[in-house]
């Protein structure tokens, strides 16, 4: 039995790394590997970290490219370009908007000098 709790945390490593490299494989390496000129190669996403690559992706040049995958997907994808783990868990619960209160508006407005102004 403790072997199998032994064997759960690289399971789960082989599986994030497949989900990376398929991802990868069918939304990157067609750039990322095929040597152009404004796609860095895979060694060079390497050097940098995974919130700078989640960066490009999410709202930098990437992002036309990276909207086309969940942001689930994007995380798992800048982890395995880098090597590195992400600092910040991915949030899924909705965060309920605060706006301040607006002044009291009547619709539509009257003419100059009535109460509707």
């Amino acid at each position: 039995m403790k072997r199998i709790f032994l064997l759960l945390p690289l399971i789960a490593l082989a599986a994030f790394a497949q989900d990376g490299t398929t991802l990868y494989k069918q939304n990157c390496a067609s750039c990322h590997d095929g040597g152009m000129d404004r796609a860095p190669s895979r060694e060079a996403l390497r050097a940098v970290s995974a919130e700078q690559v989640l960066a490009a992706m999410e709202t930098g040049p990437m992002i036309s490219m990276a909207s086309r995958r969940t942001a689930a997907e994007r995380r798992i994808l800048a982890e395995f370009l880098t090597g590195k783990s992400l600092g910040t868990k991915l949030e899924t619960t909705p965060r309920r908007k605060r706006c301040a209160p607006s002044p009291a508006r009547t619709f539509p407005p009257g003419p100059p000098g009535s109460a509707g102004a």
